[in-house]
């Protein structure tokens, strides 16, 4: 096992693929300058493992659940099992992340064992807590912090050993989350819930599709609301349109073939389902900064 280095592998439904550790030891950490990501920027993702991360340098301005929050230096963060997340660099400087994914199974042992129905699946299942935020000034959270810090210091070093430490850090912070948060584990949030839900479907829909015309009828009708419902819901959670996502995450994927493949830019504008050439020039210099051409040139 080793430090990864890496941006999140995605299928089309924006879940992440890599695989986190082994089998028998589902968990991975990872080394990420969000800089070096495509506009500073880490796009819209879940996954089903957990992930605690410490922001070692640099700002970054998370997204989530239709919150936003400001990490600076030293903050820690834990984010729940299938959170809709993006993440984007503040300023200028690099912002640098040390993560870590891994599978409850790690924390919980064997499936319906009684840390698994008495402490993890309440913390799994509490939906009003997609996202927890680690500030050394309250104490709790200070340690949990530090144990962020030594299971991710044990997983890069590798001693003899070492999975015992992770798997004890990691266990560590999960109970001090169900120790400290006992009463907002059992709150719920239907509404949000239930709005989380209709957005994975659309984009699910939206990342299945975009190669081809995409209408906002259609985009709406894969999790049978009504157009209007489906701007209120995309507005609330992510903050931008139906629309402007399609056209973003078009740009993103026509961005990939670009280092990818050998295609030309009018074929690479069609295969992401946009028709016109100047206007696909146009948008992606909107979002990336330079034209097509500029930025394969660059990035060769």
């Amino acid at each position: 096992m080793s430090i990864k280095d890496c941006e999140p592998e995605l299928n089309k439904s924006q879940r992440q693929m890599n695989q986190q550790g082994t089998p028998i030891f589902p968990c991975s950490a990872y080394f990420t300058d969000i800089k070096n990501n495509l506009s500073g920027e880490l796009p819209w993702h879940w996954h089903g493992e957990i992930e605690v991360f410490i922001v070692k340098s640099g700002v970054v301005q998370l997204n989530i659940c239709g919150e936003t929050h400001v990490l600076e230096k030293g903050v820690g963060c834990f984010i729940n099992t299938n959170t809709l997340h993006s993440a984007r660099v503040v300023g200028d400087e690099s912002c640098i992340l040390h993560s870590l994914l891994f599978h409850s199974s790690l924390v919980s042992g064997s499936i319906e064992s009684f840390f698994e129905q008495h402490y993890v699946r309440p913390l799994l299942n509490a939906t009003n807590l997609p996202i927890i935020i680690l500030q050394n000034k309250i104490d709790w959270q200070k340690e949990a912090i530090e144990a962020i810090h030594d299971a991710y210091d044990a997983y890069k070093e590798e001693n003899h050993g070492f999975e015992w430490v992770v798997r004890e850090k990691l266990s560590r912070i999960w109970y001090l989350i169900i120790r400290n948060m006992e009463s907002q584990i059992k709150q719920e949030n239907p509404s949000k819930n239930r709005d989380l839900v209709r957005l994975k479907t659309m984009l699910d829909y939206i990342h299945q599709n975009y190669e081809n015309p995409i209408t906002l009828s259609e985009i709406a009708a894969s999790a049978n609301i009504s157009s209007r419902e489906s701007l209120r819901c995309f507005q609330k959670v992510i903050g931008v349109s139906p629309m402007k996502y399609l056209l973003k995450h078009r740009i993103s994927s026509a961005s990939r073939l670009l280092l990818e493949t050998n295609h030309d830019i009018t074929t690479i504008c069609r295969e992401v389902g946009i028709d016109s050439p100047s206007y696909f020039s146009k948008k992606f210099k909107d979002f990336i900064g330079c034209t097509p051409t500029e930025y394969r040139k660059q990035n060769f």
